[in-house]
This record gives structure tokens, sequence and C-alpha cells, in this order.
């Protein structure tokens, strides 16, 4: 089966759902890029990111984590300063 598919405004990729195995709601898939080709199979559930990506992806994978999390309460002043760090 064969399906022409285009990237949407924020450059995702839209697949049908027919064209995937086991398209249930929720199903996960690992994308993989190899050359040229993109390939799309049924995700291992067993299998952690941080066990099958590199390093390069686990550090772009905790800068993008860090990245959402900008606008946040984060910590005050006196809850960083060293003289607090002792006690």
């Amino acid at each position: 089966m064969k399906a022409m598919v285009e990237l949407d405004d924020d450059g995702e990729l839209r697949v049908p759902a027919a064209m995937l195995p086991d398209a249930t709601p929720h199903a996960r898939y690992q994308v993989e890029v190899r050359e040229r080709h993109v390939i799309i199979s049924p995700a291992n559930g067993n299998e952690f990111f941080w066990q099958k990506a590199s390093p390069q992806e686990r550090a772009a994978d905790i800068l993008q984590w860090a990245e959402s999390h900008r606008h946040g309460p984060g910590l005050s002043d006196q809850a960083i300063a060293r003289e607090s760090i002792y006690d």
C-alpha cells in the first residue's frame, strides 16, 4: 500500500492509520531514518528511550525537556544560596 503524505505547518508528518499495523489509540511506533528512507515500525514496549538512544539523542532530549520547563516556578535565590545548601 502506498500513500502520498506531506509535512503540515508545524513540520509534522501525518500517516494514515490504515497504513500502520496495530493502529489503535495510543499505539506507539518507532521512527528511524536510514539514508533517505523513513522506517516506521511498532515500538518495542520493553525498551526505554535511554537504552536505545545515542549520546547525542539523549543530550538533545534533555535539552528539549529543560526548555519545556522554562516558565515554571523554579527555585528562589534563597533556596540556591551557598549558605542555604549546608543547612
